[in-house]
């Protein structure tokens, strides 16, 4: 009878209070492990999804001058000395061109559109203004400017002009002729520390080059295989 009280006792008994802590402290430590190994990949993963944003933002940045210059007048003005110059200037930060007004293809609907980099603290914001011009004097701008912000991104962007796509200047600014080409130039502030850039050429000038040529297709075949 006395033997059996005891074995009755045996399997009733619980766990000891140092059991349970060993047993709390490894759950504490698998719990922490986890936690870790969640905070890391949710940082990653916003990491990941910022760059693609910023990524995505510069490039519709690009898509929107690279559509404006495809649309590009080339149209001139009287210059100083009576020297026709076109209605066009570029800088690193900053390109202005003549484009038929949105909606309209008649020569004497046309728009002046701007584009500036505005850069402060690593973000370049892309800043397009337009104005509508006279119909009479293409030089002389007739409505308000309309701004908007196309783009913004962390990073840096800059244009690049040429004349022959082989040197390319930061700056084109009293010149008789249209450059041949733009380079637009993109540098992100990410990780890979990812840079990309695109080359829009001048229809109209790069047919003016080519028209010397016995082929035009070929040669502005050349002119693409030099890019």
């Amino acid at each position: 009878m006395s033997v059996a009280r005891t074995c009755s006792r045996r399997t009733k008994r619980g766990f000891t209070l140092i059991e349970l802590l060993i047993v709390l402290t490894i759950a504490a430590l698998l719990l922490q492990g986890l936690t870790q190994i969640t905070g890391n990949l949710l940082r990653d993963w916003s990491r990941s999804a910022i760059a693609m944003e910023n990524l995505n933002a510069a490039i519709a940045g690009i898509d929107a001058v690279s559509r404006e210059i495809a649309e590009l007048k080339v149209l001139n003005r009287p210059g100083p000395g009576g020297q026709s110059e076109p209605i066009f200037y570029g800088e690193p930060n900053q390109l202005s061109m003549v484009r038929p007004a949105i909606g309209f293809e008649d020569r004497h609907d046309l728009d002046q559109v701007t584009y500036t980099l505005e850069q402060s603290d690593g973000t370049t914001t892309l800043v397009r203004q337009s104005w509508r011009l006279f119909s009479g004097n293409p030089g002389q701008k007739r409505s308000a400017a309309t701004r908007t912000v196309v783009a913004e991104f962390e990073g840096s962007m800059e244009f690049a002009y040429t004349a022959n796509l082989a040197d390319f200047s930061n700056s084109w600014i009293g010149s008789a002729y249209y450059p041949v080409a733009v380079l637009i130039i993109a540098n992100l502030e990410q990780p890979n520390g990812a840079n990309f850039e695109r080359v829009i050429i001048i229809n109209a000038e790069a047919d003016a080059i080519c028209a010397r040529r016995s082929s035009l297709a070929e040669c502005r075949q050349q002119l693409q295989s030099r890019l």
